[in-house]
């Protein structure tokens, strides 16, 4: 997955350096697209941006919460980490692994978004990047497109 920054430049989410100048550019599909094309590229579109905006931010940055909500964006990637691999989990059968498979989520509803402040920067876009890199996989053994992009209609 691309990054995006206000730069230009190749870059993935795997790679650790949020430094570097990242493509913007996100090629839309086209106007006759099947719904999954079409799904897949809003996905793609979203994490891309979310990881545009929280990427390279400092413990302070995503610990700072954004009154009147309490909400941090470290909470917020911790939990899109959650919801990424929820999907996962719930399409395969497979437990949850670590962090999920410690935590009582009926006893403590909202757990992601507390504990974030606990967790180091490295250590949340870690956690979101290896969520999306999970739920990429699953979706590719569905589809039948190992590291392809969709059939083009």
């Amino acid at each position: 997955m691309r990054l995006m920054t206000e730069d230009t430049g190749p870059a993935t989410l795997a790679e650790p350096d949020y430094a570097t100048p990242r493509d913007t550019r996100i090629a839309e599909p086209s106007m006759t697209a099947c719904e999954v094309e079409t799904l897949l590229f809003a996905l793609e579109r979203s994490r891309a941006q979310f990881a545009w905006k929280c990427g390279g931010l400092d413990a302070a940055s995503l610990n700072k919460p954004h009154p009147p909500s309490t909400m941090t964006l470290g909470g917020l990637l911790k939990h899109l980490a959650l919801v990424e691999d929820r999907y996962t989990i719930d399409f395969t059968g497979r437990a949850p692994g670590p962090p999920w498979d410690a935590v009582d989520f009926d006893a403590e509803p909202g757990w992601e978004w507390r504990t974030a402040t606990g967790d180091t920067p490295e250590e949340l876009y870690a956690l979101w990047r290896g969520a999306v890199e999970h739920a990429d996989l699953l979706r590719e053994a569905v589809d039948g497109l190992l590291g392809e992009d969709p059939p083009q209609s």
